[in-house]
């Protein structure tokens, strides 16, 4: 059974039900699923969001120094996955640095083989980089702000993910 690291900003979010239905979703068809979050709203979401709180990791909860690990696991990994970083302009490399080996230790903490991120923003960059990290698989779907208000490196994520979702056709074709 595959082992899927949904990477979320804030979770859950009253107004992006779609994350918690879609996780479910994919529990349903066999895979395992752990929600990992920058923040998480113990308070937030809908009643049904609950048990997927309950298992919800923040990326907080693994220190500095257990981040760092990570990254002297393996140079090579470690590597490919600061050149990806280097290359970012739209957000802060240390913070992207650290929140990298946070995630990667706790994807591989809980077996994942793929991870995947909602939106295009830091949550990509930071599921990519991780995923260099730790040699998981990647995805993540854009949106509307993050693809066409805001996109940070966009084109960049685009090119190192393993697939990409968009929503709507025009999201997709401007992909």
């Amino acid at each position: 059974m595959k082992t899927l690291g949904y990477v979320l900003s804030d979770f859950p979010v009253l107004s992006e039900t779609f994350v918690g239905t879609e996780i479910r979703a994919m529990e349903a068809l066999g895979y395992q699923v752990k929600p990992f979050a920058f923040n998480i709203h113990q308070d937030g979401g809908q009643p049904i969001d609950k048990p997927l709180i309950d298992k919800a990791v923040a990326l907080s909860s693994v220190n500095n120094l257990s981040a760092l690990t990570v990254w002297l696991r393996n140079p090579l990994r470690s590597v490919k996955a600061l050149s990806f970083i280097l290359r970012q302009n739209g957000l802060p490399k240390k913070s992207l640095i650290r929140s990298a080996g946070q995630l990667a230790r706790i994807a591989l903490a809980h077996g994942c083989d793929h991870l995947h991120a909602h939106f295009a923003l830091h949550t990509a960059a930071t599921a990519i980089a991780a995923s260099k990290l730790s040699g998981c698989h990647v995805s993540f779907v854009g949106h509307g702000y993050d693809v066409y208000a805001r996109p940070a490196d966009l084109a960049l994520s685009l090119n190192l993910q393993t697939f990409l979702c968009a929503f709507v056709k025009i999201c997709a074709t401007d992909f």
